[in-house]
C-alpha cells in the first residue's frame, strides 16, 4: 500500500493523536519481573510465563506492535489483506489498533479506540464515507476481551496483575476474570506440555459486521506456533467465531514488528513501505 498524504480526519491521523495522548500521560516501568511476582498465579501461568521469557525483563507499560494478515466477515468469504498498527497502554489500560486495507481498489480504514471505560469501533472508505460506527455496552464489554486476549499472547508480562482472578479447571486450563474500567469478562487459557499458551476462548465477546446488531457466540484464538521478533515469542493465530453453523477464522495475523515500554510517539505518516 502506499500513501501520499495523511489527512487530519483520517483514522491515522486520529491514532497518532491518541498514542501522543497516551505518551503524555503515562510512566514507564522500571521494575523487573521477578520469581515472587509469579507466585499468586496458577501454576499453569507460571509455566506461561516462564516459557514467554519474562523473568528477568522489565514490567510492561505500553507496548507497540506491527503487523499484517487477512480478515473477511464470513466463512464463503474472500480474505482482504490487512495491515495493522498498535498501540496499547496498561495502568490505565489503552488500546488502539489500526487497521489498513483495500475494497476493489478503494483504500479502507478501520479503527478499534479503547480508552477508559469505553470502546468504539469505526471504518471509513477512502478517509471520508464512515460505513461503521459501533459503540455500546456491547462494544466496551467485546473490546474488554480483545484487550484480556492482547495480555495474554502480546504483552504476558501484565498477567501478574493481582487484580486478575484465576481458577485453576485442571493442570493445563485456567479461567481467568478479568476487569478493566468497570467492564468484567472471563475467558478460559490451555497451555501445552512445554508451557505454551495453545488456545484462548470467551462467551463475552459480541460478534458484529455492521455496527448496529449484536451477536454473542463464543471467540477463540487458537495459536499454531511461535516465533522470535525483535528478541521476543511472538505466537501465530488467528481470531474464530464459533457460530451455531460452525466455527469458521475470520482474521490471521503475523506480528512483523514489536517493541515495548516505548518512549517515542509514533509519527504521523504511515508505517513502513516496505511491509507488503
Amino acid at each position: 500500500m502506499k500513501y501520499l498524504l495523511v489527512a487530519p480526519w483520517s483514522y491515522r491521523a486520529q491514532y497518532g493523536r491518541d498514542v501522543a495522548a497516551g505518551m503524555a500521560s503515562h510512566t514507564n516501568q522500571t521494575e523487573i519481573v521477578t520469581e515472587a511476582d509469579l507466585a499468586h498465579l496458577p501454576t499453569a501461568v507460571q509455566q506461561y510465563l516462564r516459557f514467554a521469557g519474562v523473568v528477568g525483563q522489565p514490567r510492561v507499560s505500553n507496548y507497540r506492535l506491527q503487523m499484517r494478515g487477512g480478515l473477511r466477515n464470513g466463512p464463503n468469504d474472500g480474505w482482504m489483506q490487512v495491515e495493522i498498527d498498535q498501540q496499547s497502554f496498561v495502568g490505565p489500560h489503552t488500546r488502539l489498533f489500526l487497521v489498513d486495507t483495500t475494497m476493489f481498489g478503494v483504500p479502507v480504514q478501520a479503527y478499534h479506540r479503547y480508552i477508559g471505560p469505553h470502546a468504539t469501533f469505526e471504518v471509513k472508505i477512502a478517509t471520508l464515507l464512515r460505513i461503521v460506527n459501533a459503540r455500546g455496552p456491547e462494544m466496551d464489554r467485546g473490546e474488554t476481551v480483545t484487550l484480556f486476549n492482547d495480555m495474554c499472547l502480546l504483552a504476558p508480562a501484565t498477567l501478574i496483575d493481582p487484580q486478575i482472578v484465576w481458577e485453576e479447571l485442571d493442570p493445563q486450563t485456567v479461567r481467568a476474570t478479568f476487569t478493566n474500567a468497570g467492564n468484567t469478562i472471563h475467558a478460559v487459557l490451555s497451555f501445552d506440555a512445554n508451557g505454551a499458551l495453545r488456545n484462548f476462548y470467551s462467551d463475552d465477546r459480541s460478534r458484529t459486521t455492521n455496527g448496529q446488531s449484536y451477536e454473542f457466540v463464543r471467540w477463540s484464538t487458537p495459536v499454531s506456533g511461535w516465533q522470535m521478533v525483535n528478541g521476543h515469542l511472538m505466537p501465530h493465530g488467528e481470531a474464530h467465531w464459533h457460530l451455531p453453523s460452525g466455527e469458521f477464522s475470520y482474521a490471521y495475523m503475523e506480528v512483523r514488528e514489536v517493541e515495548y515500554n516505548v518512549t517515542q510517539s509514533v509519527s504521523n505518516t504511515p508505517s513502513s513501505p516496505s511491509r507488503p
